[in-house]
């Protein structure tokens, strides 16, 4: 019975021991970009003094490895070499990071979240985010962008870009409130995009199921839209669109100049406003209609 009871107690303190939070501050000098993987919380603060502080139960923290490799803000938990109880009940390790310098690539996998309030202005931007990761708030503001969100990713992101090149795909999602001059977007899987804001020029492509959701105001738009996908820019007011729509997809628009399209299979497309039809070409299921 003693046996017993000192058995559970000491299983009670390695528990309570290993669930100690302590902070620990990591050597980080001169990064332009992010890279991370497995469960870190990251908050992300543009300031004139660079730092990287963790908070991790105690246990945890000797497997949490952060370091600078080229310029590249690497942060690691190495889960191969922790026990698997530990491995188990693994949850996010928080990290705030302070930069100085513009950030120009941001890698995220696994489950990690990165939140940020701050405006970055790189010359361009590329990111990879995949897995389950997510990024909330996030402002960029750059000549050019190239992100791909995969997965069961999530992006939340502001900014003004000049040239800009979206991918998305798996069960992705991205929220955008954006100025773009030039914008590419390809969506497949079961995809989604919320775009708020202004595109000059907007080339989208969409496949599988995925769904587009624009609102704002641009001059052109030309898109393919396959499988049962979605368009629905009934409240961006664009100056022309050039639509090809197939499969069981629907697109809706708001055009005011020229519209041109070719609709095939079960698709349906409508429009709003007052353009000049030029070009359509409808088959005999498919569906084409001007709304008020």
């Amino acid at each position: 019975m003693k046996k017993s009871i000192f058995f559970l107690i000491a299983v009670l303190f390695s528990v309570a021991a290993s669930a100690q939070q302590i902070t620990k501050s990591f050597v980080a000098d001169d990064f332009t970009g992010i890279t991370a993987s497995s469960v870190f919380d990251i908050e992300l603060i543009k300031s004139p003094v660079e730092s990287v502080v963790v908070t991790a139960d105690r246990e945890v923290m000797n497997y949490v490895n952060i370091k600078v490799v080229m310029g590249q803000l690497n942060l690691k938990i190495e889960t191969d070499k922790m026990p698997r109880i530990l491995k188990k009940n693994l949850k996010s390790v928080k990290v705030k990071i302070n930069m100085k310098n513009e950030l120009s690539w941001l890698s995220l996998s696994g489950a990690c979240k990165l939140t940020s309030s701050s405006n970055f202005t790189p010359q361009n931007f590329k990111g990879q985010i995949s897995g389950a990761a997510s990024i909330c708030g996030l402002e960029i503001t750059s000549e050019s962008a190239r992100i791909s969100i995969s997965g069961a990713s999530s992006v939340s992101m502001r900014g003004k870009i000049n040239i800009a090149d979206y991918e998305l795909s798996g069960a992705s999602n991205a929220v955008m409130n954006q100025e773009i001059s030039t914008l590419s977007v390809k969506c497949s899987g079961a995809s989604k995009m919320d775009f708020k804001g202004s595109i000059a020029s907007l080339d989208l492509k969409l496949s599988g199921s995925s769904e587009v959701k624009l609102k704002g105001s641009g001059e052109e738009i030309r898109t393919q839209i396959s499988g049962a996908s979605k368009l629905i820019a009934v409240e961006f007011a664009a100056n022309e669109a050039y639509i090809t729509i197939s499969g069981v997809s629907k697109a809706v628009v708001n055009v005011s100049k020229t519209l041109e399209a070719e609709i095939s299979g079960s698709s349906h497309l409508e429009y709003k406003g007052s353009p000049v039809i030029n070009n359509v070409s409808v088959n005999s299921i498919s569906n084409f209609k001007k709304i008020y």
